[in-house]
C-alpha cells in the first residue's frame, strides 16, 4: 500500500479510471458483434465517457455535466453519439445474451413500462400528463415500454419505445400494441428465453392470443372481476376464494390452481394466492399462464421473478440517471436512455458476486484512480476511505466477467498506458 499526500495531483490526471474499464470492456463486446466496423475509435471512447459518468456520478449525470466533469470529450461529441450507438447497443444485448445462455441455458423475460417524472420540463419531448403512481398524482412525465432478458442473476434490457399521446405522432399506437411489437422483435431475433411475465395492464386477451401464437408460455396477473368459466359456470375470478387452498412454506402463502376457460383466449389455469406477502402490492392475486404443466409453487415463482423488472427500474433512476436527462430532441433522449441501459449492463457484468448490490459495484467503481508517477508508468489504484491506495490490475477488474461471456476470455488486456494514448 502507499499513502498518497498529493490527491488532488491524481485527481487532475484521471477523475475517474473506470473510464479506462469501460473503454475495454465495452471495446470487447463491440469487437465480437456484427457492428464492430460501424464504430470509430471516437465513438467508441465517447461511450467510455458517458457510461462512466452515469455510473460514477452521484447526481446530475447528464451530458454536459459528464463532459464537463470528465473532460476527456466534449459535450457536442456526446451529442453526436445519437448518429452512431443506437443499432450497436441493441446488437451487444442480443449477442451477449446469446453468449450468456450458451453457458448457462435459457433466461426468461419481463415486459413493463416504467415512467420517468419530467415536472419541470413540459416542452420536452416525449413528455405528457400522466398518473404517476408513486406520486399519486398527474404529473409531466415521459413513459417508456420496455422487455428485459433476466437469468435471476443478469438482467439486460432488450428493447424499449417511448409511448405519445395521440396529437404528437405521425401513426398512434397503445402501450399494447407497443408491448406486442417488441415481443415480435424479440422472438424475431431468436433469443432464447423459457416464459415471458408481466402484470395485468398488459394481460388484453389480443395480447395474450398474440403471445400464444408465437408459442410463448406466459404468466401474468389478472384484475378481481375478469370472466372466466369454471366448472361450465360463467364466474368472476375472485369467486373461487371460496375454495380452500393449501399453503406452501417456500412461497409464504395459500395457493390453489384451477383449469379455467378464459373468454375469447381459450383453456389455461388460474391461481388464486392468499395472503401473499410478497413485494408486490395486493395479499389476494390471481394469475394466470397457458402453461399447464407448471406446478403451485412454480406457477407463483415465475410470476414474482417480474418483480426483478420493478428493481431494474428503481436503480437506473435512482443511481445511472435515467431521469437526469435535459435534451429536449427525441433522438438525445432516446441516446440517454439507451446509455443508462448499457451503463447498467457494463456494470453488473463488472460485479465480483450477485450478491453484490448495484450500489456497492458502482462505489467500488468510484474509487478507481490512474497513479501516475512521473518516473514511472501509470498504474491502476483503488482509493480507500482513509486515503490508502491498494494497487489493483485490469485482469482483477475483468474477471468477473470471463465467467458470463467465453469470448472475453481470449480478450488480450491492454496495459494502462495503451488505453490512456485513446485520449
Amino acid at each position: 500500500m502507499q499513502k498518497v499526500c498529493d490527491i488532488d495531483g491524481l485527481i487532475k490526471v484521471s477523475p475517474y479510471a473506470v473510464i479506462y474499464v469501460f473503454h475495454l470492456l465495452f471495446g470487447s463486446l463491440v469487437a465480437m458483434t456484427s457492428c464492430a466496423s460501424c464504430l470509430s475509435a471516437k465513438s467508441l471512447l465517447c461511450v467510455a465517457v458517458y457510461v462512466s459518468g452515469l455510473t460514477v456520478l452521484e447526481r446530475k449525470q447528464t451530458q454536459s455535466n459528464i463532459a464537463n466533469t470528465l473532460r476527456l470529450v466534449t459535450h457536442d461529441a456526446l451529442n453526436r453519439l445519437v448518429n452512431e450507438i443506437n443499432d450497436v447497443c441493441q446488437q451487444i444485448s442480443i449477442e451477449t445474451i446469446l453468449l450468456i445462455t450458451s453457458i448457462s441455458g435459457s433466461g426468461f423475460i419481463i415486459l413493463d413500462d416504467v415512467i420517468i417524472p419530467k415536472p419541470f420540463s413540459k416542452w420536452v419531448a416525449g413528455v405528457y400528463m400522466d398518473y404517476d403512481y408513486t406520486q399519486k398524482r398527474h404529473i409531466p412525465c415521459q413513459r417508456i415500454v420496455v422487455v428485459i432478458w433476466t437469468n435471476g442473476i443478469i438482467y439486460i434490457p432488450l428493447a424499449s419505445a417511448f409511448w405519445h399521446q395521440k396529437d404528437f405522432v405521425r401513426r398512434y399506437r397503445t402501450k399494447n400494441q407497443i408491448a406486442r411489437i417488441l415481443i415480435y422483435w424479440v422472438v424475431r431475433h431468436n433469443i432464447r428465453f423459457s416464459y415471458l411475465t408481466f402484470d395485468n395492464w398488459y394481460a388484453s386477451k389480443q395480447n395474450l392470443r398474440f403471445f400464444d401464437g408465437l408459442g410463448i408460455k406466459f404468466v401474468t396477473r389478472l384484475r378481481e372481476n375478469t370472466w372466466i368459466i369454471h366448472d361450465n359456470i360463467e364466474k368472476k375470478v375472485s369467486q373461487l376464494t371460496m375454495y380452500e387452498c393449501r399453503y406452501y412454506d417456500k412461497l409464504n402463502a395459500y395457493v390453489r390452481q384451477f383449469e379455467v376457460k378464459y373468454p375469447r383466449f381459450g383453456m389455461g389455469h388460474l391461481a388464486i394466492v392468499k395472503k401473499d406477502k410478497h413485494d408486490e402490492p395486493g395479499r389476494t392475486k390471481y394469475l394466470f399462464t397457458n402453461d399447464l404443466s407448471l406446478t403451485n409453487v412454480e406457477f407463483v415463482l415465475r410470476y414474482r421473478s417480474r418483480w426483478h423488472i420493478e428493481i431494474f427500474f428503481r436503480t437506473c433512476k435512482q443511481h445511472f440517471g435515467l431521469c437526469a436527462c435535459q435534451a429536449q430532441m427525441m433522438s438525445q433522449v432516446i441516446l440517454h436512455v439507451r446509455m443508462v441501459f448499457l451503463a447498467y449492463t457494463l456494470t453488473q457484468l463488472l460485479k465480483v458476486d450477485k450478491s453484490m448490490s448495484m450500489e456497492q459495484m458502482q462505489k467500488h467503481l468510484r474509487s478507481l484512480h490512474c497513479l501516475h508517477h512521473p518516473e514511472e508508468a501509470p498504474k491502476l489504484v483503488s482509493m480507500q476511505e482513509d486515503g490508502l491506495l491498494t494497487p489493483i490490475t485490469l485482469e482483477e477488474i475483468i474477471e468477473p466477467i470471463r465467467t458470463r461471456i467465453p469470448n472475453i476470455v481470449n480478450t488480450q488486456i491492454p496495459d494502462i498506458t495503451e488505453l490512456m494514448n485513446v485520449t
